[in-house]
């Protein structure tokens, strides 16, 4: 999805010194380069139909292309697999993707990841069901919705892993599960920077998406914590926590997306990001 201030682009503003952290881009894909109405080739990615005929292919709505699923008018069973390249995680990673429903008739989408997947061997490779880190709607039954982000996943216990990532469409046009499913903005990111003592700083941020508060729990004491918007804009900030663990009231934010700072005792920083319902 192009979007005047990209998720991408917003963060590449976030720049830290040594004793501080960077975001880096494992993996973003927009599909602004497939092709319409044809199956998702993309460099490195998967795209295949496990059961039945149809694969996950390219769609456009209002100048924006994404990637799109559904049983519709297929008269068979359908089962798609559309798997992310590998990618290598170093630590504090989250995933993160949009999601749209159309006519919706039952829960169509499953998302696994898989540390041992070789790149064809679906069956063979072990998944991890990560759906419910995730709010995928069940409407409207009558029309589409608007693209919008699924949450933000921390991927800390698959740290040290090379991993893939699948979105798994299941319907079954005969029996009437025909939902359409649109994936847009897959994003994989990382933290990574220079610590200035031996002792490595951790955070831990839950629910996410939130609707009224976020835990915000450290290995070590925290000194602050700051929220911004995706313009980069402070928008809370919160000091002399002198603490572990941390509740933040967000009940008074408008929807949307937003990056938390939190800085420890030591001076380190730790960005991270959460979707206020």
């Amino acid at each position: 999805m192009k979007y005047l201030f990209t998720l991408t682009a917003i963060l590449a503003f976030f720049t830290w010194n040594a004793a501080q952290s960077q975001v880096n881009t494992l993996l973003y894909e927009d599909f602004e380069s497939t092709v319409v109405e044809s199956d998702i080739n993309l460099t490195g990615w998967t795209n295949m139909p496990e059961q039945g005929s149809r694969a996950w292919i390219g769609k456009e709505y209002n100048q924006n292309k994404y990637a799109q699923a559904s049983a519709y008018n297929s008269g068979e069973i359908n089962e798609a697999w559309l798997i992310t390249p590998a990618l290598t995680l170093t630590g504090n990673n989250d995933f993160s993707f949009d999601v749209n429903i159309g006519y919706y008739t039952h829960d169509a989408l499953t998302v696994y990841i898989s540390t041992d997947f070789d790149g064809t061997d679906i069956s063979g490779a072990t998944w991890d069901d990560i759906t419910n880190n995730f709010t995928i709607p069940q409407s409207p039954t009558n029309g589409y919705g608007t693209l919008d982000t699924a949450g933000v996943m921390p991927l800390t216990n698959y740290t040290g892993n090379q991993v893939h990532i699948a979105f798994v469409y299941n319907g079954n046009d005969n029996a009437g599960e025909t939902t359409t499913i649109q994936i847009d903005n897959v994003e994989v990111t990382g933290t990574v920077g220079i610590e200035t003592n031996k002792s490595s700083h951790s955070v831990n941020l839950y629910p996410n998406p939130a609707s009224s508060s976020v835990n915000i729990n450290s290995n070590s004491f925290m000194e602050s914590i700051s929220v911004s918007n995706v313009l980069g804009q402070t928008i809370m900030k919160i000091a002399d926590i002198e603490s572990e663990s941390y509740k933040l009231n967000v009940s008074d934010l408008s929807s949307g997306l937003y990056i938390v700072d939190i800085q420890n005792e030591n001076g380190n920083r730790i960005t991270k990001r959460f979707v206020k319902k």
